[in-house]
C-alpha cells in the first residue's frame, strides 16, 4: 500500500480545504494517508494520522527543526505530497542526500506577491521546488509556467474540483431576504472573498460608483461583499453612501448563492477559485476578472473581464437591466457547472503523479 504525507506550512481558506479533500479522497481509495502541518493549522482528517511540524509562513529559526522532522518522516513513507512555495522547499531540502529518498510531489497554490524581498525569496524557492520535485503541479497556468521556466522535470495543470456537498445545505433564502434588508425584486450582486488587496475589492466599490453614476434606469440592485479580513474597515469607509454592503464573514453562502442574481470576482489574481466554482454550479451567472486560473473555472461559463472598474461595470449593465440576459447566463453557468473537474479525475490524477515518476 503506497504511503503518502501531506505536507502544509501555516495556511487556511482554500488551501486547507482542499488538503482535506484530497486527504479524504485518498483514504477512502484504501491509500494510506498522513498529515503534517502546523500546529496552528485546523487540519485534521478521521482515520489519517495528524503530525505536528512547525513550518511557517516566513523564513524562521523553527525552519531547522522542521527539515529534521521532515526528514524523519520521509523515512516512512512512500510520497511526500507538499502543498506551497515554502512545505514544498523544506521538504526538497530535508529528503536532500537520503539513500531512497520518497517521491517529492509539490503543489502550488498562490502566486507569490509583495515586496522585492518577497519575490527574491520566492524565487529562490521557486527554484529549488522546481529542481527537487518528480512532479510539480500548479493551479494556474501561471505557475505551471513558471516552473517550467525553472527547469522542473514534470509539471501539470492541478485539478481542483468544486466542495462536495455545500450546496446542498442551501434552504430557502427569503428569510435571508428579510434579515438583510433587501426587496423581493432587488437585484443582487455577490462577491464572496477575503477583504485583503488580492481581492480587489477596491474595484468592486469603484465599479458600484460607476454603476448607480451610469444606470440609473437599472432594476433596482444591491453589492453583497461575503467575507472578512483585515481591508473590512477601510473598504466599509470607502463604500459610504453607495449601494455596496461589506457583511463581513457568513456562514450561509450557500443561501446567499441562491438568492444572487450575478456572481462577481474583481481579483487581482487567483488560482482556481472555489467561490466561483460554487456559484457555477448554483447556476449564478459569473463576472469575473480574467487572472491566474480563473478561466480555468469559468471557461466559456461565465464573463471574464480586464481588471479594473469600467470592465466590471460594463459586463454588470446587460444583467441589470435585463432579466432574460440573465436567464441566459444562468443556463451558461449551469452548464458549466455540471463541467467542473470531479473527484474521480481528481483521484485518478494524484494516483498517476505519485506511481510514474
Amino acid at each position: 500500500m503506497t504511503r503518502v504525507l501531506h505536507v502544509t506550512a501555516v495556511a487556511s481558506g482554500g488551501v486547507v480545504a482542499h488538503v482535506r479533500q484530497v486527504c479524504e479522497l485518498l483514504k477512502d481509495a484504501g491509500i494510506k494517508v498522513a498529515i503534517a502541518a502546523p500546529p496552528e493549522v485546523e487540519l485534521s482528517v478521521e482515520g489519517c494520522p495528524r503530525l505536528k511540524v512547525p513550518i511557517g509562513a516566513r523564513p524562521s529559526f523553527r525552519d531547522p527543526v522542521a527539515i529534521f522532522q521532515l526528514r524523519k518522516l520521509g523515512r516512512l513513507t512512500d510520497v511526500i505530497h507538499a502543498h506551497g512555495l515554502r512545505a514544498g522547499a523544506l521538504c526538497a531540502l530535508a529528503i536532500s542526500g537520503m539513500k531512497t529518498p520518497p517521491r517529492l510531489i509539490v503543489t502550488l497554490h498562490n502566486m507569490p506577491l509583495g515586496s522585492r524581498s518577497i519575490t527574491a525569496v520566492s524565487r529562490v524557492l521557486g527554484h529549488i521546488v522546481a529542481r527537487k520535485s518528480q512532479v510539480v503541479l500548479g493551479v494556474s497556468p501561471d505557475l505551471v509556467a513558471w516552473m517550467d521556466k525553472e527547469g522542473a522535470k514534470s509539471t501539470r495543470l492541478a485539478l481542483i474540483p468544486p466542495p462536495s456537498g455545500k450546496m446542498k445545505e442551501a434552504k430557502s433564502g427569503r428569510g435571508l431576504r428579510r434579515d438583510l434588508g433587501l426587496a423581493s425584486d432587488e437585484v443582487v450582486i455577490l462577491t464572496v472573498a477575503r477583504c485583503a488587496p488580492q481581492k480587489g475589492l477596491d474595484m468592486a466599490v469603484e465599479a458600484c460608483r460607476i454603476l448607480r453614476r451610469t444606470m440609473p434606469s437599472a432594476r433596482p440592485w444591491v453589492w453583497l461583499v461575503a467575507g472578512d479580513g483585515p481591508g473590512l474597515e477601510d473598504l466599509r469607509r470607502s463604500a459610504e453612501g453607495l449601494p455596496i454592503r461589506f457583511l463581513g464573514r457568513r456562514e450561509d453562502v450557500p443561501e446567499l448563492l441562491e438568492e444572487a442574481n450575478v456572481f462577481v470576482s474583481t481579483s487581482l489574481w487567483e488560482g482556481q477559485p472555489v467561490a466561483i466554482q460554487e456559484a457555477l454550479v448554483a447556476g449564478v451567472p459569473v463576472v469575473a476578472t480574467d487572472v491566474g486560473g480563473t478561466r480555468c473555472v469559468v471557461e466559456t461559463g461565465g464573463t471574464l473581464v480586464e481588471a479594473n472598474p469600467q470592465s466590471i461595470a460594463g459586463a454588470l449593465s446587460p444583467i441589470l437591466c435585463d432579466p432574460a440576459r440573465e436567464a441566459q447566463l444562468r443556463h451558461i453557468a449551469s452548464r458549466r457547472g455540471q463541467n467542473l473537474p470531479t473527484l474521480q479525475q481528481v483521484l485518478e490524477q494524484l494516483k498517476d503523479v505519485y506511481t510514474n515518476f
